[in-house]
């Protein structure tokens, strides 16, 4: 699947999806003592949530700025590439993103794949918001931030709650009349059969390391918090003051499991740094990237290829035969 059988990858087929692993990686991943995951993206499939909410919310922002209506399908098809900067761990800022690389390419005609590239360069999100047009500014006061003050995430989060608990969070009217909010189409990549198996093998040290707020738990994954992951093995970065790729969130769950070699599951670019980081600040991680939740499969593949990350799978799913070789 690589294109290259002289490198160190190895691959195997599963019911879910091929999985990929370095040969030189197999030790550590059968000798970890805990398992860490992600959750947006790896533990729920949010291409129909998340994802969509951020297209629509730069399609409707982009309407309203007078920058006309993008197809949907061109804005997707740039979130790969936006995702790779390592700083748009909040969808309400790819959301930014997108109407950002929209503006510059309606109001400087510059091709949308090549603004997508410039803004993925970006080394931070001040340095990405500057990047949009004169024009367009004015229609991101108060923004990077949450509802109310900046219209983009209010939109956003209008679209992914739904009104109800939109004024329940906020107190306030949201800006567009959505009754079903598009969390309602979320769902597990995994069901607790397959997690239970995971607790089974990992002893039960397993743990969670998300950017989801507490108020965006809902649903099946409210079950399975309690149930199989503790409650206080779940470690939510903004509570910590540490956004990802911020490696405390890591350190700390990895203190709270007791484990010094974790293993941690994440699909994103800031997921690839924050285990980066964590293993300069002396924890043994050990990195398993998802690729079958993005929108863009084998992109993401080269991507994490790219980085010589010690494993790839398709969904949680296969992860136990992983660590059974």
């Amino acid at each position: 699947m690589l294109g290259d059988p002289g490198n160190l990858y190895r691959e195997f087929g599963t019911w879910s999806g091929i999985v990929i692993y370095r040969e030189d990686a197999r030790e550590r991943l059968s000798s970890a003592d805990g398992l860490i995951m992600d959750c947006d993206g790896t533990m729920v499939d949010v291409r129909r949530s998340y994802l969509m909410a951020a297209v629509e919310s730069a399609r409707l922002l982009a309407a309203r700025s007078g920058r006309g209506l993008p197809p949907a399908s061109a804005l997707r098809s740039i979130i790969p590439a936006l995702k790779e900067s390592g700083i748009l761990n909040n969808d309400w800022d790819t959301a930014a993103a997108l109407y950002i690389a929209w503006s510059r390419h309606v109001d400087g005609g510059v091709p949308l794949e090549s603004a997508a590239s410039e803004l993925a360069s970006s080394r931070d999100l001040e340095e990405l918001y500057g990047l949009a047009p004169t024009a367009s500014r004015e229609f991101l006061e108060g923004c990077p931030g949450p509802p109310p003050e900046c219209e983009i995430s209010s939109i956003f989060d209008s679209l992914y709650y739904g009104r109800a608990a939109y004024e329940e969070i906020y107190g306030v009217d949201p800006p567009l009349p959505v009754s079903r909010g598009m969390l309602e189409d979320e769902s597990l990549s995994a069901g607790p059969v397959e997690l239970r198996v995971l607790g089974v093998r990992m002893r039960g040290a397993l743990g969670m390391v998300t950017g989801r707020p507490r108020r965006a738990m809902r649903g099946p994954l409210v079950e399975l918090i309690g149930s199989i992951i503790r409650a206080d093995h779940v470690i939510i970065t903004g509570e910590l003051g540490a956004p990802k790729p911020d490696p405390r969130p890591l350190l700390e769950a990895a203190s709270r499991l007791g484990s010094s070699r974790p293993i941690y599951v994440g699909d994103s670019a800031e997921d690839v740094i924050m285990a980066e980081a964590s293993r300069a600040a002396g924890l043994d991680t050990t990195f398993v990237g998802v690729y079958g939740l993005s929108l863009d499969a084998g992109r993401s593949i080269r991507w994490f290829a790219s980085r010589g990350v010690p494993a790839l799978i398709p969904s949680l799913g296969p992860l136990h035969l992983l660590l059974d070789l």
